[in-house]
C-alpha cells in the first residue's frame, strides 16, 4: 500500500480513497488505463463551479487525485493551472462589541444576573 510505505496517516488514507471513489463515480467508472490529464481538470472544475465546494476542499481532491497518479498509477501529473479555483472565504467571527454585551446585560433580569 502506497499511502502505508509513505507513513501517512489513517485518515489521510481514509480521505485520499473517498476522493479516489468520487473521481471514479464523476467518470463514471472509466477504465484506469483511459484516465488522462483532461479528466482530472474537468473532475476539479466540476468541484469548484457545479458543487461550490470550498477551496481547502478541491485542495484536499487536488492532493488526493495527485497521489493517485503519482504513486498509483504512476503517470506525470501536470501543472493544472487552467482549472477554476474554488475561492477562499476568510473565516470572520461574529462577536459582539463591550457595547453590545452591556446592552444585553441591561435587558437581563437582577436575579438572573446574581451568582450561587
Amino acid at each position: 500500500m502506497a499511502i502505508k510505505l509513505r507513513h501517512y496517516s489513517p485518515n489521510t488514507l481514509k480521505i485520499y480513497r473517498s476522493w479516489a471513489r468520487k473521481f471514479q463515480t464523476f467518470l463514471k467508472s472509466k477504465e484506469i488505463g483511459l484516465i488522462n490529464q483532461e479528466d482530472t481538470k474537468e473532475f476539479l472544475t466540476y468541484l469548484a463551479v457545479e458543487t461550490k465546494v470550498t477551496s481547502s476542499t478541491q485542495n484536499q481532491a487536488f492532493n488526493a487525485l495527485l497521489f493517485l497518479y503519482r504513486y498509483i498509477l504512476k503517470v506525470p501529473f501536470e501543472e493544472m493551472q487552467t482549472v477554476p479555483r474554488a475561492k477562499y472565504t476568510p473565516y470572520i467571527p461574529v462577536v459582539l462589541s463591550r457595547t453590545e454585551v452591556n446592552a444585553v446585560f441591561e435587558q437581563l433580569s437582577p436575579h438572573l444576573l446574581k451568582q450561587p
